[in-house]
Formats: C-alpha cells, sequence, structure tokens
C-alpha cells in the first residue's frame, strides 16, 4: 500500500533516491554512460560511512580516477547500514594506491596514544596507523565518582576552571539533564549540540501533560496534548466539538470527555470514554498508594509506591482481577500484579489495558529507545518522591523548568564555554578540553548495542563501540578525561554499575586514575564538601 501510494503521488521517500538511483544506472547503459562521462575525478569523503548501494553506485558511476579518503576506525555507522569492509572491496576494485596519513595536528600525543590502544583491541581488520601527535605531557584522567550526582557536580566543576573551550560527551541523550543542572547551579553557560533541552523533548512533555492532568482534572493544554497520543482517533475537529462542548456545559474538557455526544463522532466518544476511564483508575491508584515498598533482593524496576513506579503506571497499565481484595492494587503493572498474587499464595486472571504509550513511543521513530531512555531519566528525577507527592513533584518541575528557559534567555548574550553532545554528534569537532561521561558497562558498550547477539555479531558490536570511545578520545586537543559513577539511578532505584572494559585497554603509563569519595550524607554537610573539599584535595589538577 505504500508503495502504491508513492507511485500515484509520482514521489519517493529518502531511501528511495538512493536505491533507485543505483537501479537506474544499473539497467539504463545510456543513461549511466551519461552521467559517467560528466566526471573525470570522482572523490569519496569519509568513506567508512559509506553502505553497500553507495559503493555501488560510485562502481556504475566511476571512471578510473576516483579517490577516497576513509578511517576504519571511525567507523560508527553500521547501525545505520554503513560498511567500512567497502575500503577492501574499493582495494580490490580500483587497484589502488595506499596513502597513509599518520600526522594528527589536533591532540596531544599522550591522547593520541591512549586512544590507539583502545582501538587495537579490536577484532576485525584495520588499518595499521603510527599516529603522531602534537606535543604535550598530560595524560587522560580516569575518574570514578559515586553516582551520577557526584559525576555530574565533578563535570560542572571541571568546566568553572577549564581554560579554552570545553565538550562533555556521552552515549545518549538521556545522560545530559544531570549535567545541565550542575552547569546551571554553577553559572557556567552551554550549548546542547543537535539535542533539544530535556524538557523541550516530545516525550517528556507529553509524559509530563499526563501528570499534569492527574494533578488538576481541569489543565485543558494538558489534556489537547495527550488526547490523542499515542493516536486515538480524536482528531483536530472532534477536539475543537469537543472544546465547544466543554465551554457550554461550564467543564473542562476531560469532564466533558468522559460523556462526549454529537456532534463529536461516535468512534472519538467511544476511545474518549476509554481513556478517561483509565485516568479515573490511575488517579485511584495515585491516592491509595501507600509509602514505597522496600525492594527485595534481585528486584529489578521501581520501587512499588514511589513516583518513579506511578510515572510507569501512567504509561503501561493493567487491570487485576484478584480473588482477594485489591482496591488499592486495582490498576498496576502485569509483573507487579503477579508478584503480589505471588505472596498472596494466590491465582490470578490478569487482563491487559493499556494506556500505550510505552510502546507507541517506542515504536513511532527509529529513535524510540533513545527517547524511552528520555522517559527513564525522568523517573530517576522522580526518585525522591512518593506516588501520593504528585503535586510536590510536578511543582518542583516547574521551577527547574524556569531555570532552564531563563540559561535560554542568557545563551543568546553569553557565547557558550561548554558544549554538550553525544559521541555520534562530535564526529568531526574539536575542543582543547573533552570530558567523556559514563564510561561504564551499559552506556559504553551500550546495553542496546549488544543485546541478543553472539559470535560474530557481538564481536562487531563491541568493535563498533570501542571505535565510538575513540572517536571521541581524538575529540580532545590539549586535556581529556573519562568518567564513571560506581552506582546510577534507573528508574529511580541505584544499581551498581561496572566499569567499561574498554577502560581496561589503556596501559597503566598512558592514564592517571582518580578516585573521588563519596561525599558525607548530610545534604547540608554535602554542600560544604562538594564546593570547598573538592576544590582543595588537587582532583582537578591538569584541567
Amino acid at each position: 500500500m505504500y508503495e502504491k501510494t508513492l507511485q500515484q503521488r509520482n514521489a519517493v521517500d529518502f531511501d528511495d533516491m538512493l536505491s533507485l538511483t543505483a537501479r537506474l544506472l544499473e539497467h539504463s547503459p545510456s543513461t549511466r554512460q551519461k552521467y559517467a562521462g560528466r566526471w573525470k575525478h570522482v572523490l569519496v569523503d569519509e568513506f567508512q560511512d559509506t553502505n553497500g548501494v553507495q559503493y555501488d553506485v560510485l562502481k556504475l558511476l566511476a571512471s578510473s580516477s576516483v579517490f577516497v579518503v576513509g578511517d576504519s576506525d571511525q567507523a560508527i555507522y553500521g547501525w545505520r547500514g554503513a560498511d567500512y569492509e567497502n575500503q577492501q572491496r574499493y582495494d580490490d576494485d580500483f587497484g589502488a594506491r595506499l596513502l597513509k596519513l599518520e600526522r594528527n595536528y589536533r591532540s596531544a600525543q599522550p591522547i593520541l596514544s591512549a586512544a590507539s590502544a583502545v582501538v587495537e583491541s579490536t577484532t576485525r581488520r584495520r588499518d595499521v596507523l603510527s599516529l603522531e601527535g602534537r606535543e604535550g605531557s598530560l595524560v587522560p584522567s580516569i575518574v570514578e565518582l559515586e553516582d551520577q550526582d557526584d559525576e555530574a557536580r565533578w563535570i560542572a566543576d571541571v568546566c568553572v576552571r577549564a581554560e579554552g573551550d570545553v565538550a562533555v560527551l556521552y552515549r545518549t541523550n538521556a545522560q545530559s539533564r544531570a549535567v545541565e543542572r550542575e552547569l546551571l547551579k554553577a553559572g557556567v553557560s552551554y550549548q546542547l549540540l543537535h539535542a533539544k533541552g530535556f524538557f523541550e523533548r516530545k516525550e517528556i512533555r507529553d509524559v509530563l501533560a499526563y501528570l499534569r492532568l492527574l494533578a488538576y482534572p481541569k489543565d485543558d493544554d494538558a489534556f489537547e496534548r495527550v488526547a490523542n497520543v499515542p493516536p486515538r482517533a480524536v482528531g483536530p475537529r472532534s477536539l475543537e466539538r469537543l472544546r465547544v462542548q466543554a465551554l457550554d456545559g461550564g467543564e473542562g474538557m476531560l469532564h466533558a470527555a468522559a460523556h462526549a455526544k454529537d456532534p463529536v463522532p461516535k468512534r472519538a466518544a467511544s476511545n474518549l470514554k476509554v481513556f478517561t476511564d483509565a485516568l479515573d483508575e490511575l488517579r485511584e491508584l495515585q491516592e491509595a498508594t501507600p509509602s514505597p515498598i522496600p525492594a527485595e533482593e534481585g528486584h529489578a524496576g521501581p520501587l512499588v509506591g514511589s513516583m518513579a513506579w506511578f510515572l510507569l503506571e501512567v504509561l503501561v497499565c493493567y487491570s487485576v482481577p484478584c480473588p482477594f481484595d485489591l482496591r488499592r492494587w486495582r490498576f498496576v503493572r502485569l509483573d507487579a500484579a503477579t508478584e503480589i498474587c505471588r505472596r498472596r499464595d494466590a491465582d490470578a486472571t490478569i487482563t491487559q489495558a493499556r494506556t500505550g504509550y510505552e510502546h507507541y513511543l517506542r515504536h513511532e521513530s527509529v529513535d524510540g529507545a533513545d527517547r524511552w531512555r528520555n522517559v527513564r531519566e525522568l523517573a530517576n528525577l522522580a526518585a525522591p518522591y512518593s506516588a501520593g507527592e504528585l503535586v510536590e513533584f510536578l511543582d518542583t518541575l516547574a521551577l527547574v523548568q524556569d531555570q532552564d528557559m531563563a540559561s535560554d534567555d542568557d545563551e543568546a548574550k553569553i557565547p557558550p564555554k561548554v558544549r554538550l553532545m553525544t559521541v555520534h554528534a562530535s564526529k568531526g569537532l574539536e575542543f582543547q578540553t573533552v570530558i567523556i561521561a559514563g564510561c561504564e558497562e551499559g552506556l559504553l558498550p551500550h546495553y542496546y548495542a549488544t543485546a541478543d547477539k553472539d559470535g560474530e555479531e557481538l564481536a562487531q558490536a563491541v568493535d563498533e563501540e570501542r571505535r565510538l570511545l575513540y572517536v571521541a578520545m581524538t575529540r580532545a586537543k590539549e586535556s581529556l578525561a573519562l568518567t564513571r559513577a560506581r552506582t546510577r539511578l534507573t528508574w529511580g532505584v541505584s544499581r551498581q554499575m561496572e566499569a567499561s572494559r574498554f577502560l581496561d585497554e589503556i596501559p597503566a603509563d598512558l592514564r592517571r586514575d582518580v578516585r573521588v569519595a563519596a561525599p558525607p550524607s548530610s545534604r547540608s554537610h554535602r554542600r560544604r564538601w562538594s564546593s570547598s573539599k573538592r576544590r582543595s584535595d588537587g582532583m582537578l589538577a591538569g584541567f
């Protein structure tokens, strides 16, 4: 149906632009000759990032004069089809002459040597280079901190002291939030590259609209944002008719949606009723939920009764008819319901009644997994709150969002000293000081890059993550730090983290190990410790 519609409209999508070009050149000799004769010389840059179809187009168009530039150690786009083995195919097909460019004009030699030691551990064939960098004596620092908050504070301290421009790199956008918060506190100007501010991201605004609607049922702006997210066949015309109905009745749109009538279409009215019923159930759950229940050993999800747990209930919900009184647990996730029934030594018939947002978010686009990680980071912000403290949580977030907006206004006046971005976004850039955050198993290498893989497929995935770290390290000109946290919040629960396997590949003479002690538990002592003791303990030497 999709392809038929494209043909009817005489249109092509982005992928078709490439594949149809290859098909045309392959099956139309006259077209191929016309365009092959137009260019005497062909130059291809970033050749390691080309895919199979692009290489086929090159072969069909190119004459004998083809010049390509590439670095197999910087092949980091395999997830979108790039294949750096094209370099070997090029050598075989064109009888190429190899010119090695081994002088690096960006990075100091200690940084370059450390990065090279990491990438040399790759299991697949690679270009063997003897890179010569600029003069320098400062080796990279490997910094171990207690948790993601201490990591962010340490990064902010470095950014305050650093001379020249600074880049903070991370594997996923969700990692930026804690760093943004601490840079705001420290008064350091920063810029997010190729990403929106945390609270400007669609998925965060959607989830917060759900929460506001639960806390404030008359919030019509929140209602209109999520009434058709995920799609519920409630289009703009239906919302307009519902808005008129609400105004006529002197009520909020959510209340009107519970008994929507003509001229709201029957299908939209039926779906709105299901939607409002789900919110009513969630509101009952939020009001009846007890204080957070301590987790048993091996518990993987958020604590039952915590705000992180309730946030997840808003996105993925189930009804639970049980043979005993579970009024306060009527609307919980399947795993939680099963555990409740197991503890009560009873059977339960569990039926699914999703709000559907998690499934919608994960599958609406190719970056669904990244968007869901942002929601997880929002759950981490909710960690100090119980499910019954929804209003307090939203009030706190409102203050944080105001700070972000003020920072955005200041950014137009003050050139940013710090740039925050993913490692992928940093490709081709350079900075005086670079900090690579989250060098832990599950982040770098990332869990999703290696999950459900084994054998050669797993080795290839780990190699690409290793090359990703190499790219990140070689963005630094003078100073480089790689940070890791001993614990990190996941769905509001602190988890032990293992150091990235790649850190062990940096030789001892090419690194400086720094272990920052955990701060005192008292908040007042923690602030004094953060502002004075760490600034005088010499751990930021070299930055």
